[in-house]
């Protein structure tokens, strides 16, 4: 039985495999290519063209077969067109000026999609990690070439930290689809507003009904100028470690104050106790409960910091729509005059972004798409061992977090 190799490889008409030949030792397959036609279209304006001559014998690998690396290879044709002149056409079975046919470009990029392991890929695919990443970068821009302007009603905006020292990268993402629409570096105001300008146009920023944050004054003013008629929203979770500080903040005053007060047995009682005290009370477990009911009988510090967080909590979890304004506003009002400052920094840091918690509660939004979206970025970072870039870093990010359309064309 005669083995169909257009088939087996997806190259068709008017391409034909003519020979193979083998190298048992280094276990490679080449599987010989030629045009079958006279002539072919014009690389630049498209008309018919009488071949020239033929490029110099190249090679690209394609997947293995069996137990052999597999190579396509061919003497490309060069036609002569009366206007461009002498030029090799470009085979549509592979990327231009690449060494890898699109299959094989097609099968690494599925492989990296599964187990974001860009050595393990190269070792499993017999090629560098470099070709690897020019594989990973070629297939981000094709995706942003194919994919539509985006148009979210929903923008998500949050940083990333990358290299060393304090350098940040601003993640867009869309919050109704779930995917990163780009990544620029910084996050100064100046450079966020030319990033959502860069990404969304006038239009589309005048269509977005909901900005979602951490609660840096860079973003808000940004997204404000931006986009005028989207509600910011201040996600829970910044707001839940923001809570979370107070009550360490409060721990060590109320340590201080036993301690001047000469009580260094209620002192040491609330050594140790910040995850009991952290701990929503439906799920602390039983081990921790003894640590946090005396914590909270030795400070009234503490205790009174820790109340009002669990008031908050409740703001959240059980307090109707319909009364969160004026329970948010009564909130702030004894946070700020309890005269207990980690508790006042808390009640002034809720005033300032009043809004937009309030507006997350109401529309039940949240910026928890951008917080998954970090958690994924982790994750890779990690496979890959860190970036040494921000090029790779934004590439990586698009690659795995962008719900991009990246496979290259197979076939005619």
């Amino acid at each position: 039985m005669e083995i169909d190799l257009n088939r087996l490889t997806g190259i068709g008409k008017p391409w034909k495999f003519v020979n193979t030949r083998y190298d048992d030792d280094k276990q490679e397959m080449e599987m010989l290519l030629e045009y079958d036609e006279r002539q072919a279209p014009c690389p630049k304006c498209g008309p018919i063209c009488s071949f020239h001559d033929r490029a110099p014998e190249r090679r690209w690998q394609h997947p293995a077969m069996c137990l052999y690396n597999a190579f396509v290879v061919c003497r490309v044709p060069r036609t002569k067109c009366t206007e461009h002149g002498v030029l090799t056409i470009e085979p549509e079975w592979a990327a231009p000026r690449g060494q890898f046919t699109l299959m094989f470009e097609a099968k690494v990029i599925e492989l990296l999609q599964m187990c974001q392991k860009q050595e393990r890929v190269a070792k499993m695919m017999g090629i560098s990690a470099d070709s690897v990443r020019t594989i990973m970068k070629s297939a981000v821009e094709l995706g942003l070439a194919r994919r539509e302007a985006a148009n979210p009603k929903h923008l998500a905006i949050d940083e990333k930290s990358y290299g060393k020292g304090h350098n940040y990268m601003t993640v867009f993402t869309n919050g109704d689809s779930s995917h990163v629409i780009d990544v620029i570096t910084g996050r100064g105001t100046e450079e966020v507003v030319k990033g959502i300008e860069a990404i969304l146009s006038p239009k589309a920023r005048q269509g977005v009904a909901i900005t979602s944050m951490d609660m840096a004054a860079s973003y808000a003013k940004a997204a404000s100028v931006t986009c005028p008629n989207a509600k910011r929203v201040v996600d829970r979770y910044h707001v839940s470690v923001h809570v979370g500080k107070a009550i360490a903040s409060a721990r060590r005053q109320g340590v201080k104050e036993l301690n001047e007060a000469g009580e260094t047995e209620k002192a040491k009682a609330l050594k140790g106790v910040l995850p009991a005290l952290r701990y929503n009370p439906a799920n602390r477990p039983a081990k921790h409960q003894e640590v946090f009911d005396a914590a909270l009988q030795a400070s009234e510090t503490v205790a009174t910091v820790w109340k009002h967080g669990e008031l908050l909590r409740g703001f959240y979890d059980r307090i109707p729509k319909r009364i969160a304004k004026n329970y948010l506003t009564r909130w702030v009002d004894t946070a700020q005059n309890l005269k207990i400052p980690s508790l006042t920094h808390l009640g002034n840091l809720v005033e300032r972004h009043f809004h937009g918690i309030l507006d997350g509660k109401l529309l039940k939004c949240s910026n928890a798409v951008a917080e998954s979206i970090n958690s994924k970025i982790q994750e890779f970072k990690t496979a890959a061992r860190g970036f040494k870039s921000f090029e790779r870093y934004r590439f990586n990010t698009l690659f795995y977090c962008g719900g991009l359309d990246m496979l290259p064309q197979k076939t005619r």
